[in-house]
C-alpha cells in the first residue's frame, strides 16, 4: 500500500504560486479554479533518522575527547559515517517529499514538494488502470499519475466521475457515462455539470420502445449472437429496420448482462437505425445450382422476405452487418450499414 506524505498547509500557497507559473509557461494555462487534495496519511517520523543517528555519533565522539569513555572510533570514522548518513538522508528526503493532488477543469496534477509537478490532461489520457496495491493509475504518452485510495479517499469519487464523463476509463460497460460536461471548482468543491443537448435520433428511438422492453441498449452488437434466432416480426419506419426475434445469446461482456457467463434472451428486438443497403440477394435454398436474384436496395425488400425466417449466418462490420436468413424455401443475403443499433429483450435464462 502506498504511503501518504502530507503537504504542509502553510507551504501550500508557495507551492501553488510556483505551480501557476509552471502551468502558464509550459501549457499556457491560467490556473484560476482548482482544488488541492491533501493526503490523509501522516508524515513518517523516520524521515530524519540519519540526522539523529549522526548526532548520536558526534556526541559519542565528543565524550571520547573529554576522556569520559575509552576511544572507540576516531575522526575519520565520524567523517565517513557522516558522509554515508548524509547520502542516506538526501535519499530519504527525496523519497518522502510532501505530496498533494491538484484538480483543475482540464488537468490532473500531482505535486511533489514545491517545485516538482506531474501533469496529465484529461483529454490526452491513454491509459486507465486500477491497481490493488497502488490505486488509480492514469497516464498520457509521457506522464503517469498514481492516486492512492488510502491517501485521497474523499477526492477519488469526483475524479473518477470526471474520467467517466470524458470516456477515459476505457470500460465499455461504462460507455453510457460518457457525456459533455462543464467542470467547475467552487469553494474547494469539484462540481460536474452536464451540458444539456438536444435529444438525438437514437435517443428518440430508444424512447419509443422503452416501455415495451425491460432491457434496451444502443450498441454492443458484437456481444450478441444470433445463431438460429427466428424472426417473429419485421417492419420498417423512417428507413429504420425493426426485427423482433424469439431469442438470441448475450455474452458476458454486454453491460446488461451482469453475470459471468452468457445468457439466452427471449422476446427480443433489434433496431438498425437509418440503414444504407449495399445489396440484397435471394435464391432458392433447395436448388443446388440456383442463381441468386438481386432485389432492389430498399428496406421493404428485406422486410417482405424474412418473416418467420431463421438467421443462419452473420458478420459484423464497423457500423455495418451482413446477414443470411433461411425463410421458407429461400435464402436471403443482405448487407447494409447503419447509424446505430439498438438491442433489447424482456426475458433471459
Amino acid at each position: 500500500m502506498m504511503k501518504c506524505v502530507k503537504i504542509n498547509l502553510e507551504r501550500s500557497d508557495n507551492m501553488i504560486d510556483k505551480l501557476k507559473d509552471f502551468m502558464q509557461k509550459k501549457f499556457n494555462y491560467k490556473l484560476i479554479e482548482y482544488k488541492i487534495c491533501i493526503p490523509e496519511g501522516k508524515k513518517k517520523k523516520t524521515a530524519l533518522f540519519p540526522l539523529y543517528l549522526f548526532i548520536v555519533v558526534l556526541i559519542g565522539y565528543a565524550i571520547q575527547q573529554f576522556g569520559l569513555i575509552d576511544d572507540i572510533y576516531n575522526i575519520w570514522v565520524v567523517i565517513i559515517v557522516g558522509i554515508l548518513l548524509m547520502m542516506y538522508q538526501i535519499t530519504l528526503i527525496q523519497k518522502n517529499k510532501p505530496e498533494s493532488l491538484v484538480v483543475t477543469a482540464e488537468y490532473l496534477i500531482k505535486c511533489f514538494g514545491k517545485k516538482t509537478f506531474v501533469v496529465v490532461k484529461y483529454d490526452d489520457i491513454k491509459r486507465f488502470k486500477v491497481n490493488e496495491k497502488e490505486g488509480l493509475i492514469v497516464s498520457d504518452r509521457n506522464n503517469q499519475i498514481t492516486i492512492s485510495p488510502v491517501c485521497y479517499q474523499e477526492d477519488l469519487e469526483p475524479i473518477v466521475d470526471i474520467l467517466e464523463a470524458k470516456g477515459k476509463t476505457f470500460d465499455k460497460t461504462r460507455e453510457y457515462m460518457k457525456r459533455p460536461v462543464i467542470i467547475r471548482i467552487i469553494n474547494n468543491k469539484i462540481i460536474i455539470k452536464e451540458i444539456k443537448q438536444e435529444e438525438s435520433s437514437t435517443e428518440k428511438l430508444v424512447g419509443e420502445y422503452l416501455d415495451d422492453y425491460k432491457m434496451l441498449t444502443p450498441g454492443f452488437i458484437k456481444d450478441v449472437l444470433f445463431l438460429n434466432s427466428v424472426v417473429e416480426e419485421a417492419h420498417s419506419s423512417n428507413n429504420n429496420l425493426i426485427i423482433k426475434l424469439n431469442k438470441f445469446e448475450v455474452k458476458e461482456g454486454h453491460p446488461e448482462n451482469i453475470g459471468f457467463e452468457s445468457i439466452m434472451a427471449t422476446d427480443g428486438i433489434i433496431i438498425f437505425e437509418d440503414i444504407k443497403i449495399k445489396f440484397i440477394n435471394i435464391r432458392k435454398a433447395r436448388e443446388r445450382n440456383a442463381v441468386e436474384e438481386l432485389l432492389p436496395n430498399e428496406v421493404e425488400s428485406i422486410v417482405d422476405n424474412i418473416e418467420k425466417g431463421v438467421i443462419t449466418n452473420w458478420k459484423y462490420r464497423k457500423n455495418g452487418i451482413d446477414l443470411h436468413f433461411a425463410a421458407g424455401t429461400n435464402i436471403l443475403k443482405v448487407s447494409f450499414d447503419y447509424k446505430e443499433v439498438i438491442i433489447g429483450w424482456n426475458i433471459f435464462k
